[in-house]
């Protein structure tokens, strides 16, 4: 059973996760580890690790393992977890009705991301968006492991896992 932290490391480390990459968990250990996609693509084509700097051969048998091990499986990645309807829920979960139209209009058309991060901000909400943030994507990642069979232990500390 993995620790009680894992769901909420997973998804602290889901939410820095660049479009570029994906991260990995060990299903024995809960160790999580992230490659970008030029990483793997570089591993892959390998020839000649002498010319390689030290600090990236260091990691080769680490991303070996990952890439090759039965322990490790992909997480979700950002396709699969749909930021712009956790923006969506919580534009529709605030209460003010013209903030909430500012925030649903943000979110549509280009630079989307950008502007409701502005709009957050002005208004004194991004605590509460990052709350809601966290929360939504602990549920993508407790629904994830119960999916995968891996057994973690629930803190119940977060609305989003109950």
């Amino acid at each position: 059973m993995l620790p009680s932290d894992t769901v909420q490391k997973i998804a602290d480390e889901l939410d820095i996760l660049p479009d570029n990459g994906t991260a990995y968990l060990n299903r024995k250990t809960g160790e999580v580890y992230s490659l970008i996609d030029d990483e793997v693509e570089q591993f892959e084509e390998i020839s000649d690790t002498d010319s390689m700097p030290q600090w990236q051969r260091d990691e080769l048998p680490k991303i070996h393992e990952v890439l090759t091990g039965d322990d490790w499986l992909p997480l979700p990645n950002n396709f699969d977890i749909h930021k712009w309807s956790i923006m969506k829920d919580f534009s529709h979960a605030i209460d003010d009705p013209k903030l909430r139209d500012e925030l649903l209009h943000a979110i549509h058309g280009k630079g989307a991301f950008r502007h409701f991060e502005r709009i957050i901000r002005e208004h004194d909400v991004d605590e509460r968006w990052f709350r809601f943030n966290s929360e939504a994507l602990q549920q993508i990642v407790a629904d994830w492991l119960d999916a995968n069979g891996i057994l973690y232990a629930r803190t119940g500390s977060s609305s989003a896992l109950e």
